[in-house]
């Protein structure tokens, strides 16, 4: 149901002819109405509408009023169609160097056959494939503090990269300056009354956390950016007083705080906390650790401690005739940040290595699309292939691209070095061009250098539905399940599907997991004919005295998210209050709960059918 509301601010009654156009949608119904309208006051139109395929519809309403003086308005709204199911996106990447690369790609017999998409990424070298994942960061929809610092940092870091290699980029030149100062006063409004900063505005000190956003504010303040001295003079003096606990320099995190302070020019404090760092046994234990290590030693002047870590880090890659990586991951960081750190370690203690480009190839092979698994991996990597750019620059493609789908020419492409360091070339192929089965896409590349391709194909998968029935979709044991509940007049809940124009809905959000897990997000899609009526940002004294568990909450029109620093073992429940706007049959996405770090920690409930009557 669509409706329209004719506003009369006339002093005499009107009649009035109301129109709706509609692209993307089909509307059941007459689309011209008449409707008298009070003096002062407004009348409203319903409109039955059936939801198309996905994408975009778009509802343009006139209204045009009778009398001598005739009044006449219009207005048009543009809002997303989703499909009716559960999304599920496959990748396949790579590099070619001369040949090709056959891909087959599966679109399943229940997928919603508009649904689905096909989309290639082409890029001839780390450059280009490096401005698409800056797309994805800015457009990312949250913005805990983690999140802010990793869209900000890579705006940093291209930026420089771009000046050191004395590359013109107007469209970038333009728009970057802008967005690291947005990023800047971010991070400035989310640092806590100690100086330091937590996962979300409402968590407690995180020494990491500290520390990463210290780690870019040093990095803009020496791209030129004008950085407020105060604000990082709080964030390193939070890390000094962290550090000057114990147990905090018997953490993991510790090497990172002190490979930071050695970078952001604290020496003299880095090293004093490395010294007890190492006489309380905290050695670097795996390869994420090791890396932050050697560049810790590095930035201090101790080469030979830095080159013997390297070494030790070394024993550990996973080496392939085409490809480097080291397979380190835990709770908060996954493989492609550990080798992106490596790398990094590696450019600044051994540059010429020769292993090093192999290291870049399975960074920019291992995307999804063209993101990393995290926000977090994302920019620590675009920081690592920027300083391999800014030493190497491998920037002299001279190759075509060929593109075919189930034996049909999609289009090719010639790549050299004025293509470098502009936009991957994005083909999309479209769901009436796809069958149903296999989908077979052929890559060849005819000349020199390095074709460097990503290929997803995105489909919605029919699920089933229901009010609280969970389900378990990956091996973290956790499930989650969502009740709506009507209240009533006395405030009593009542668990319920149907409702009516203007009743009051609690949503109950019930988490269950088999162990504590850390940086645990619970994303909830409100039916179409629901509003949600909380707030999401609060201000702290509201959130502290209120009593909330989670770390934020994120209140958008479509959704609902809440951000949890910790998820307990065994029953969790979320809630939030909504209000069923207008009458009509809704569908409602299934609830999400994922680990913001790691891809094994996934739960979806089921979907949702809503009855809304006038």
């Amino acid at each position: 149901m669509i409706s329209t509301a004719v506003h009369n601010y006339l002093p005499d009654a009107r009649i009035v002819k109301v129109t709706l156009d509609v692209s993307g949608a089909e509307l059941c119904e007459t689309r011209q109405r008449t409707v008298e309208v009070p003096s002062q006051g407004m009348k409203r139109i319903d409109w039955k509408i059936k939801a198309g395929s996905a994408g975009k519809a778009a509802f343009t309403a006139y209204a045009v009023g009778g009398g001598e003086a005739k009044a006449q308005d219009a207005m048009k709204l543009v809002i997303p169609v989703r499909p009716d199911g559960q999304r599920m996106v496959e990748t396949r990447f790579g590099t070619i160097k001369g040949g090709g690369r056959d891909i087959n790609l599966i679109v399943r017999g229940d997928a919603a056959p508009a649904a689905s998409e096909i989309r290639l990424r082409l890029s001839p070298s780390p450059a280009s494939a490096l401005l698409g994942s800056l797309d994805y960061l800015a457009q990312y929809p949250y913005g805990c503090t983690e999140q802010t610092m990793s869209c900000f940092l890579p705006d940093v870091v291209i930026w420089r990269t771009l000046k050191s290699l004395g590359i013109s980029n107007p469209s970038l030149e333009k728009r970057l300056p802008d967005m690291v100062g947005k990023g800047l006063n971010r991070l400035y409004d989310m640092q806590n009354e100690d100086g330091g900063w937590g996962w979300c505005e409402y968590s407690s000190q995180d020494m990491w956390m500290t520390a990463y956003v210290v780690y870019g504010l040093a990095a803009a303040r020496e791209a030129g950016f004008k950085v407020n001295e105060d604000v990082l003079a709080g964030g390193v003096s939070a890390i000094k007083k962290m550090l000057s606990q114990e147990e905090n320099l018997k953490s993991q995190n510790a090497w990172y705080a002190v490979y930071v302070l050695s970078l952001a020019g604290y020496n003299t404090d880095a090293e004093r906390y490395l010294e007890r760092m190492l006489s309380l046994r905290n050695y670097p234990d795996n390869s994420h650790q090791l890396a932050l290590a050697a560049l810790a030693f590095m930035n201090l002047g101790r080469t030979d401690a830095a080159r013997d870590v390297m070494n030790k880090l070394w024993a550990r890659a996973e080496e392939t005739p085409a490809d480097v990586c080291w397979k380190d991951s835990s709770w908060d960081y996954q493989d492609a940040e550990t080798t992106a750190l490596a790398l990094t370690a590696m450019m600044k203690i051994s540059p010429n290595d020769s292993r090093i480009p192999k290291i870049v190839r399975w960074l920019i092979a291992n995307r999804s699309y063209n993101y990393w698994y995290s926000t977090r991996d994302t920019a620590m990597v675009i920081y690592a292939v920027s300083e391999y750019l800014k030493r190497t620059g491998e920037l002299k493609p001279d190759f075509t691209a060929v593109v075919k789908h189930n034996g049909r020419l999609v289009g090719s492409w010639r790549f050299d070095k004025s293509t470098v360091f502009k936009p991957e070339i994005e083909v999309v192929i479209s769901p009436e061009k796809m069958t149903k089965g296999g989908n077979a896409l052929r890559i060849e590349m005819l000349g020199s250098g390095t074709l460097y391709y990503t290929a997803s194909l995105t489909q919605y998968v029919k699920r089933g539905y229901g009010t609280k029935s969970p389900k378990v979709i990956t091996d973290s044991g956790i499930s989650v399940e969502r009740t709506y509940y009507k209240i009533n007049a006395s405030k009593k809940r009542i668990d319920s599907a149907d409702f009516r124009v203007g009743d009051s809905v609690e949503v109950a959000l019930v988490v269950k997991s088999p162990k504590d897990y850390r940086r645990v997000i619970v994303e909830d899609y409100l039916p179409a004919g629901f509003e949600a009526f909380d707030r999401g940002r609060l201000e702290s004294w509201e959130w502290s005295s209120l009593g909330y568990w989670w770390a934020d909450r994120d209140v958008r029109d479509e959704r609902v998210t809440f951000y949890l620093d910790e998820l307990p073992k065994g029953t969790s429940v979320l809630t939030y209050k909504a209000r069923a706007g207008m009458p009509g049959d809704y569908r409602a996405p299934a609830v999400l709960a994922e680990g913001m770090y790691d891809p094994k920690v996934k739960a979806s409930g089921v979907g949702a059918r809503i009855r809304i009557r006038d």
